[in-house]
C-alpha cells in the first residue's frame, strides 16, 4: 500500500510526521511518498517527517510507485 500526501504549506508538511508515527504504532505496511513545495524547499524535510520519497513531480511520483511495485514483483 502506497500513501501520496501533496501539501501546499509547512504546516502541512509537518503534520506528515503525525501520519507517519500513527501508521507505524498501528504497524500499518503503508510506504509514504510525499511532494509539494516545502518539500522542494527542504531537499531532507520528507525524512524528517518520516516519509518513504519524496517527488518532485507527479511524473517523479509516479516513477517511484512503479520502482516500488517492481520490487514487489
Amino acid at each position: 500500500r502506497v500513501l501520496l500526501i501533496s501539501v501546499l504549506i509547512l504546516p502541512s508538511a509537518l503534520r506528515v510526521r503525525e501520519v507517519s508515527t500513527a501508521l507505524k504504532a498501528a504497524q500499518a505496511q503503508v510506504r509514504i511518498l510525499v511532494g509539494g513545495a516545502p518539500f522542494r524547499f527542504d531537499s531532507r524535510m520528507w525524512q524528517e517527517v518520516g516519509a518513504d520519497a519524496m517527488g518532485d513531480t507527479a511524473s517523479d511520483a509516479v516513477r517511484i510507485v512503479q520502482h516500488w511495485m517492481d520490487d514487489l514483483s
